[in-house]
């Protein structure tokens, strides 16, 4: 029998989370420093622009972190003026931006999609030429001939060049399809995002107004 793999105890676990937590907060207070003394700087139109972030999508871990980085600066450099305020809040959105910040990869399944449908579109130019009578190359006859072979049909026959054009005609309308709903998808992520953000900000005027007609 192989050797038993060795579970972790809560302790360990504990002293991992323990040390994974203070090289966050070592980072978050690196950052914040470094945003604070550029700010100081900084003209105003030269501030960086910070998004909004839906409730959602808030890293509750990371922007504690930043909490207490903003806390520590504090308790070292008292405010003294609003100008101050403000860049402690730019700082801490822009740090916040920053370590929750997230490398956009290209869609590798996306380039795949595009890659099949340029392959076939090239396929159906060569059969469109051979369908008209075109001039082709040695190169190009052997091309359309393997490309007539997979299908089982014959480059000789009208008929059957048509289908083949057909075939691929398909083809390319079902890979476009997926590009689209893939889209719509990441256009409705987009809009739910929005929403939840823009209801946010209605609940908390409601409350507001509320509390004003109270009074």
């Amino acid at each position: 029998m192989g050797a038993t793999k060795r579970r972790k105890t809560v302790n360990e676990f504990m002293e991992e989370s323990s040390l994974f937590i203070d090289e966050i907060n070592k980072q978050t207070l690196k950052i914040f420093s470094e945003k604070i003394f550029s700010l100081k700087k900084a003209r105003d139109e030269d501030m960086e622009k910070t998004k909004k972030i839906p409730s959602l999508n808030v890293d509750v871990l990371r922007l504690e972190v930043v909490i207490k980085s903003v806390e520590i600066y504090v308790d070292k450099h008292p405010l003294s003026n609003m100008s101050d305020i403000a860049r402690i809040l730019q700082a801490a959105q822009s740090c916040y931006q920053e370590i929750t910040r997230k490398e956009v990869k290209p869609s590798v399944w996306k380039e795949s999609i595009l890659k099949k449908i340029k392959s076939i579109n090239a396929k159906v130019e060569l059969l469109s030429k051979v369908k008209n009578f075109g001039k082709l190359s040695a190169e190009e006859k052997a091309k359309v001939k393997k490309i007539m072979r997979e299908l089982n049909l014959k480059a000789c026959l009208h008929h059957d060049l048509y289908e083949a054009i057909a075939v691929f005609s398909e083809k390319i309308a079902v890979y476009t399809k997926k590009l689209e709903v893939s889209q719509k998808r990441r256009e409705y992520r987009q809009h739910n995002q929005s929403f939840e953000l823009y209801r946010s900000n209605f609940y908390r005027h409601l409350e507001k107004l509320k509390k004003l007609t109270t009074r």
